[in-house]
């Protein structure tokens, strides 16, 4: 009362209840907060008037501001410690830190969800950065939170690592996926009552170590309503959305193509288009994916499957064409066959037809009935260009590029045809983007002419067993973060061949490869850096580096250039050129940090 603005000098956590009132008496009707405070106010709750101005004001200096438009809750604003000032017209927790959904540590001003304070519905945001987990909420969510929406950047695990009960929203509520979403239980279903919504914009994911279903429950019974909704493993590349209406009756849709479809999981053998084979006791439709498990077959009758499976996963059989000349894929599928899976060609003159993106893949185990098959690009009706199998077994890729062009390769390999992250399945052909689970045998990744892959994504290090970079020429590799002074590490030894150009694109830190690892240049590739950056070799048992750093400078180009590392963490470097071609930075013992 009587000054011009008002100043927290701490973070507070106001939360303001039905008839309570936030008064403000400033002069110029400005409330001045730092960060990591915020203002709740619950239904019936209000400020005294409209036109306040809620300013961030941190270390002197003020930030960002929002100016209050309604004198009533629910509303909550956040003053996030990245400056920002985050606004919601509802009771809304705000997850900064990863943890579980019980913490309060977890939530910006330790405003964490509860039955009293979400009595009349609460919001949650799960912000860039941030894994909230539900394993302390023993499977079910009793609380009233109508919307849980999780941001770029961000993931949300729903259940309880090992338990096979899976998890339950009491209460309506709408799953907003940017980011990414992980069903973390060893079975049960993800139970959903009438009024709900699950949405996966484009860009965000949902993954599941198991094939898992929604069922629809009746919240005064308890009872499941109408067939399980297969969801499966992965959801990715695609939106993806599934209604539930107020009878229970499901809606499901999203964007064609991709992997923004819903997974069906074989139970039994059979034709593709017997529902009694499917879990639910629905054949597929629309766009979708199909997942067979071992001891399982599949059979695709006649020439041609007009229907848009846009990935297989093969544990079991997959069977091809029986009683046709040749059998035609009319939409691109992508067929991943894993250790113990068959791809069996029942043609008679052992063609099967791909449109242009489309690609299958082979892990070690997998493989074809038999050698022989032809493999055939046949695109506007027109037949292009073909590969003959020539081994049973995986590992093998056979990809067909939007060129016309077929790439083959004797391992797992994820192709990059569009700019991109390294973790974006939009980023490779078919959405076949390196994993874990795909890659714990090893993986190559190939960047084609044109495309630009970034690891920013990564965060400084790549964690999967990639064993080689190809970067073709016209195609860049850009490796690190911007602004990061961490530099970037290879976990496993990796072999990257740049025909291209690589670019080191960290503010600071090393390129850090393990013992094993080759790094060539071709004739007419580049490497290049805005900073003069070294490689250092490190030791994967105990992370220390091992010997002097190899300093590549801020460019390498006009010529070729080999450095390899031996087992024991040698470095043998060679070229056409000699290092004449690379800028160099003196070496010296402050190098090491």
């Amino acid at each position: 009362s009587g000054s011009d603005t008002f100043t927290f000098t701490f973070p507070p956590t106001i939360i303001v209840r039905s008839g309570g009132i936030l008064l403000d008496q400033t002069t110029n009707k400005v409330i001045r907060f730092p960060f990591n405070s915020i203002i709740a106010i619950l239904s019936g709750g209000g400020f005294g008037a409209t036109g306040t101005v809620l300013q961030i004001f941190q270390g002197g200096v003020v930030g960002a501001s929002f100016t209050v438009t309604l004198a009533s809750g629910p509303f909550t604003c956040g003053m996030l410690a990245d400056g920002s000032v985050q606004t919601y017209n509802s009771v809304t927790a705000i997850a900064v830190m990863s943890g579980d959904f019980t913490a309060a540590g977890t939530f910006l001003g330790g405003f964490a969800p509860s039955a009293d304070i979400c009595s009349g519905g609460c919001g949650i945001q799960v912000i860039k950065g941030v894994t909230l987990s539900t394993a302390g909420l023993n499977g079910v969510l009793n609380f009233k939170i109508t919307s849980i929406a999780v941001a770029i950047g961000a993931t949300f695990q729903l259940g309880t690592p090992g338990a096979s009960t899976g998890f339950k929203f009491k209460f309506p509520i709408t799953l907003s996926i940017f980011g990414g979403m992980s069903f973390v239980c060893s079975g049960g279903y993800i139970m959903l009552p009438p009024g709900s919504e699950f949405d996966i914009s484009d860009g965000g994911e949902f993954s599941s170590s198991i094939s898992v279903s929604i069922e629809i429950f009746d919240p005064l019974t308890g009872l499941a309503i109408g067939p399980l909704q297969t969801l499966g493993t992965l959801i990715s590349g695609g939106t993806f959305k599934l209604t539930v209406s107020a009878s229970g009756s499901v809606a499901t849709g999203g964007t064609a193509g991709g992997l923004g479809s819903i997974t069906f999981l074989a139970i039994r053998s059979g034709d593709l288009t017997d529902a009694t084979v499917w879990g639910g006791g629905v054949a597929p439709s629309g766009t979708f994916s199909i997942s067979i498990p071992a001891g399982i077959t599949i059979t695709i009758s006649g020439a041609t499957l007009s229907l848009e499976m846009v990935r297989c996963g093969v544990s079991g059989t997959l069977a091809l064409g029986s009683g046709s000349d040749t059998f035609t894929f009319t939409f691109p599928p992508t067929i991943i066959v894993q250790s113990g899976g068959i791809l069996l060609d029942q043609t008679k003159n052992k063609v099967i037809r791909f449109p242009i993106n489309s690609i299958i893949v082979m892990l070690t185990g997998g493989g074809f009935s038999a050698t022989g098959s032809m493999l055939q690009i046949f695109h506007g009706e027109v037949a292009g260009a073909t590969f003959t199998v020539s081994s049973a077994s995986g590992p093998f890729t056979c990809g067909m590029l939007a060129d016309g062009s077929i790439e083959t390769y004797n391992s797992v390999t994820a192709i990059a045809i569009n700019s991109g992250g390294f973790k974006a399945a939009r980023t490779f052909l078919g959405g076949f983007a390196p994993s874990a689970d795909i890659c714990s045998g090893g993986c190559g990744v190939q960047v084609i002419g044109g495309v630009t892959l970034s690891t920013t994504d990564l965060n400084g290090v790549l964690n999967l067993k990639i064993t080689s970079i190809t970067v073709a020429i016209g195609a860049i590799f850009q490796l690190g973060t911007p602004g990061a002074s961490t530099g970037f590490k290879f976990k496993f030894p990796i072999k990257l061949s740049i025909l291209g150009g690589m670019s080191f694109v960290g503010s600071g830190g090393y390129i850090m490869l393990p013992p094993g690892s080759e790094f060539d240049i071709a004739d007419g590739g580049e490497f290049s850096s805005s900073i003069s950056v070294s490689i250092e070799i490190f030791d994967p048992l105990t992370g220390f580096a091992i010997g002097p750093l190899q300093a590549l400078g801020t460019l390498i180009s006009g010529g070729t250039f080999t450095l390899t590392i031996s087992a024991s963490g040698s470095v043998t470097i060679g070229g056409t050129a000699g290092r004449g071609t690379t800028t160099e930075m003196p070496f010296s013992t402050s190098m090491m940090g």
